[in-house]
């Protein structure tokens, strides 16, 4: 019986912190889950709504008790939002692990942290009483003693930890590292760098304050767009999450609107959602990078101190334009001055709105996600048993998200993306066939790649087979982007090899991809053109 792997993400999510943490944990859960992996939240404050969302994905959340000694005054407000000592949360959630540990038998393959209340203290007692591997997200330069520290702050470089983290931790700093959810990776894939916005009128006007908004900056910005616009022809849509207080009010605002307000919640397709607008105003959170990448021309709005650096660094490189400080109640802008001077020029100005929505596109690839899989569960899984297995229906979605990967794309013999419909009938009919092979790469039932053997078209064949012979097959293969350079590709070769020992096996490799020439090479494979190669098991001996 394969014992399922696990990670563990320590988080909270309250009026407070936000829900950013927690949702771009959630996104890092929902991934594990597709790939076989389990995943545990253990968290202090966690909102009812929050709370219930993960309870419908099916991922599982340890609370931990809310007493405890109050916080240092050298924590700050970060310590406030913690609601303790950091020592007292690191032994509650040692305690946690441990019981959890010994609950499935096994320890996790990382300890994700996502807190602005715990830093390198923290780490440092979880991993001393503990010794498991911890992880880290983090904006705000702090110190750490972890295997890997995750910031996609945009301008940002390793410079900014400098001194701060341990020799042999990972520094994956920069936007390539933002956590957006699979469908942002697909919307961008269709997206051409003219593409959006296709309108030079605003229409279609996104307001967008984050899951919590606790001041309800949403209805302030509704308010002052409808009273101090002169286009009342324009749709305004308020998007708000689970943890909202202020939907009731929000909802009585719209309804008096004439119709002129939408207000939307509980998104399932985030990315395509996000393509039927010609602007959106919104807080400088997490969400910003979901803006970027479908090139979703943006007035960014900063509602905390941390959001500013962001804010400002995407103004000035042209990705987004500044929508204003909000932090502080007292220095809010008077609205009729900020929807004319700040709102209303980029309403006006169809081609800087188009030039932001390239600049975005262009900071942002959607695919953040996979290489901080990487960083979670590769280096536990590496040492463990490979296996191959025919593919299923079920595996259809996550072959899509890795097909959509860059570098896989840049050595297949068609880079272009495929659609995930047309990938979804191109692997329904591969299943189906009979005289195909599409074959999982798993290492402990975690699905690492493909392997493929299919009938051979019009493919050269190599000089010492005859061009009717019958069991030859086309060999293709990727592996995961989450498990690059982790040995799975030549494992997968042998194994195709013992199973399918009477097949002539023969492989096209682009010219340049000197890592698969390398790899058929030691995989006994022997080249007969510049691009193919060919394996044949070597006749029994009669010695």
């Amino acid at each position: 019986m394969i014992v399922r792997p696990w990670v563990a993400i320590r988080a909270d999510g309250t009026h407070l912190t936000g829900s950013g943490h927690i949702m771009r944990c959630r996104t890092i859960a929902l991934a594990l889950k597709r790939r076989s992996v389990d995943c545990c939240f253990i968290t202090r404050n966690l909102d009812p709504a929050l709370a219930d969302l993960l309870r419908r994905d099916v991922i599982e959340v340890l609370k931990l008790p809310t007493d405890g000694p109050v916080p240092d005054d050298s924590q700050g407000d970060y310590g406030k939002w913690l609601g303790t000592t950091m020592a007292h949360d690191a032994a509650e959630t040692t305690q946690a692990l441990e019981t959890h540990i010994e609950k499935r038998g096994t320890k996790p393959l990382t300890v994700l942290v996502d807190h602005y209340g715990l830093d390198r203290e923290w780490e440092q007692a979880v991993n001393s009483a503990t010794r498991l591997r911890i992880g880290a997200f983090d904006d705000l330069n702090r110190p750490h003693e972890s295997a890997f520290v995750v910031d996609p702050t945009f301008g940002k470089t390793t410079d900014a930890y400098a001194h701060q983290t341990n020799d042999d931790c990972e520094l994956m700093i920069g936007t390539n590292y933002a956590v957006l959810r699979p469908d942002f990776a697909r919307e961008r894939a269709a997206l051409s760098n003219e593409s959006h916005p296709s309108e030079q009128l605003v229409r279609d006007l996104l307001i967008s304050m984050g899951g919590v908004d606790e001041r309800n900056l949403t209805q302030w910005v509704l308010e002052a767009l409808l009273a101090h616009l002169p286009d009342k022809a324009m749709r305004f849509h308020a998007l708000v999450g689970g943890s909202y207080r202020h939907r009731e009010k929000l909802e009585e605002f719209a309804n008096r609107s004439n119709g002129l307000i939408q207000v939307h919640s509980g998104i399932d397709d985030m990315a395509a959602f996000l393509t039927r607008f010609d602007l959106c105003i919104g807080a400088a959170g997490s969400s910003t990078w979901e803006r970027c990448c479908v090139g979703l021309p943006t007035l960014t709005v900063v509602q905390a101190d941390n959001q500013r650096q962001i804010a400002a660094n995407l103004s000035q490189a042209g990705t987004t334009a500044f929508g204003g400080d909000f932090v502080n109640e007292a220095q809010m802008p008077e609205p009729r001055e900020w929807v004319h001077e700040t709102v209303l020029p980029l309403i006006e100005d169809a081609s800087k709105r188009n030039a932001m929505a390239k600049a975005a596109r262009e900071l942002v690839d959607g695919h953040g996600l996979a290489r901080v899989l990487r960083a979670l569960i590769a280096e536990g899984l590496a040492d463990q048993e490979v296996a191959i297995r025919a593919a299923v229906e079920g595996d259809i979605g996550l072959i899509h998200e890795w097909q959509c990967f860059p570098d896989t794309r840049a050595h297949a013999v068609n880079s272009k993306v495929p659609t995930l419909s047309g990938h979804t009938q191109y692997m329904r009919t591969k299943i189906a066939d009979e005289n195909s092979h599409y074959m999982i790469v798993e290492r402990t039932g975690v699905p690492v790649g493909v392997v493929r053997l299919d009938p051979v078209s019009d493919e050269p064949m190599p000089g010492s087979v005859e061009p009717s012979a019958q069991n030859v097959g086309l060999v293709s293969i990727f592996t995961a982007p989450e498990h690059y350079r982790t040995g799975v590709g030549l494992i997968a070769l042998k194994m195709l090899q013992q199973h399918f020992p009477k097949h002539v096996q023969i492989a096209q490799v682009l010219k340049d991809n000197g890592a698969s020439h390398r790899l058929f090479t030691k995989a006994g494979f022997v080249g007969y053109t510049d691009e193919y190669y060919f394996w044949q098991a070597k006749p029994p001996s009669h010695a």
